[in-house]
């Protein structure tokens, strides 16, 4: 595993590698302890992500029991960046304390971002220590609760029946419509208000709504819910969790090159078409523009506001819509009292039945992380192969102990 991974970073420069090794009685061998790495190519990928990240962490399923943590970012269309990996014999206070240090220093950088997890206590330190960068109270980062995670917990404590309240509670954009929600759900069982109330606080007084609520996130999460991009990626790596730890390390690298490849193309294919925004990115603005159609516009010119009056429909049996939305298009972004511009960096339906009223280029309230410029730039940077083994550059530290007997070792509890 040493020399791959040192092959590995030499041929394709920008690489990091971060070791941790005890120090064993046998002299110049080393017990393992855990091990992160980033490729160059990812690194520079980041650069044109939202500034959003997925953790997570999988069991390995082989011979060596431990842990394969992963960090991702999401492209324009919303695809799996995968950026940072690390090889941890248990998900603790140490191992995800240094893997987000490796990531804040390595891939990060000073980049302010929303990270996006379960709530695994470990991870939740993370953003209380002081020296690793990502102090939420310090304004070093953001941190939101995955909300299908949240769910699943609420689903053991309350059972199944509440929860498509709760969903409805998680989708709500709108403070408004999240009360309503809320209080439905307050209505049927106060106790299961209470217990959702109290997650991310740890004062019932206090409540930390913007952690788990869309409606109350004020656009940190950039319309990112969940950690399905991290879970899906280990998905991806499903297989070569029953690998040998050398091998697993070189499936992500190669996975990673198939990720960037087929990116790629995708990307270059959209740039050919002259579409000015990623593939997925203009699907939605179309259906936002042909629902925009059946909107009535009233100006407010002096002021560059709108009023924009929604049609009423019947949806699923329920009466939505004929309701007034207040649209400003001389604010940054767009502002809309829908809130959905302000959460996402995209143009909610009103605003693009505002431009279509008067005669504004829509796209400039199109934020340019969703640009298909943006999206090729994210999968531009190439991997580079490794070589064979025998043209691997020597190396000159401790030799580790790599077995499944003595890999985990003597580590340091956690």
């Amino acid at each position: 595993m040493v020399p791959l991974l040192y092959a590995i970073c030499r041929a394709n420069p920008g690489s990091k590698l971060q070791w941790f090794i005890s120090e064993s009685s046998e002299p110049n061998v080393g017990l393992f302890r855990m091990v992160s790495w980033a490729f160059g190519p990812a690194i520079k990928a980041f650069a044109y992500c939202r500034p959003v990240i997925g953790i997570d962490g999988t069991h390995l399923s082989g011979r060596y029991k431990g842990k394969l943590l992963t960090a991702c970012g999401y492209d324009a269309d919303g695809h799996v960046v995968p950026l940072a990996f690390a090889l941890v014999h248990e998900e603790c206070n140490e191992t995800w304390a240094n893997f987000m240090k490796f990531v804040r220093t390595n891939v990060v950088g000073s980049r302010k971002v929303c990270v996006i997890s379960d709530r695994h206590a470990s991870i939740l330190r993370v953003f209380k220590e002081p020296d690793l960068g990502w102090n939420v109270d310090a304004g070093e980062a953001s941190h939101r609760y995955c909300s299908r995670h949240v769910v699943a917990n609420f689903q053991d404590k309350f059972g199944k029946s509440l929860v498509p309240m709760v969903r409805a509670i998680f989708r709500q954009n709108q403070p408004y419509k999240f009360n309503k929600a809320f209080e439905r759900l307050d209505n049927k069982n106060h106790e299961a208000c209470e217990w959702l109330m109290s997650v991310g606080s740890d004062d019932p007084e206090a409540p930390n709504l913007e952690i788990w609520s869309r409606a109350h996130d004020d656009g940190h999460r950039w319309g990112i819910m969940t950690t399905n991009g991290p879970e899906s990626l280990n998905n991806v790596f499903r297989e070569a969790r029953l690998l040998p730890v050398t091998a697993l390390v070189e499936v992500t690298f190669y996975k990673s090159v198939k990720f960037f490849a087929e990116r790629r193309k995708e990307a270059e294919k959209a740039i050919q078409s002259n579409l000015l925004n990623a593939p997925e990115v203009a699907q939605l603005l179309e259906k936002r523009r042909l629902k925009a159609n059946n909107h009535k516009v009233k100006s407010f010119r002096e002021q560059q506001k709108y009023e924009v009056l929604t049609p009423r429909r019947q949806d699923d049996g329920k009466k939505k819509g004929g309701r007034k939305h207040i649209v400003y298009i001389d604010r940054p972004g767009g502002v809309c009292t829908c809130v959905k511009p302000q959460l996402t960096g995209l143009p909610c339906s009103h605003i693009l039945a505002v431009c279509g009223k008067a005669g504004v280029d829509s796209n400039q309230f199109v934020h340019g992380f969703y640009s298909a410029h943006t999206l090729l730039q994210t999968w531009t940077p190439e991997f580079n192969g490794f070589g064979n083994p025998d043209e691997w550059p020597r190396h000159n530290g401790p030799e580790l102990e790599d077995t499944c007997c003595n890999m985990y070792a003597n580590l340091k509890t956690c």
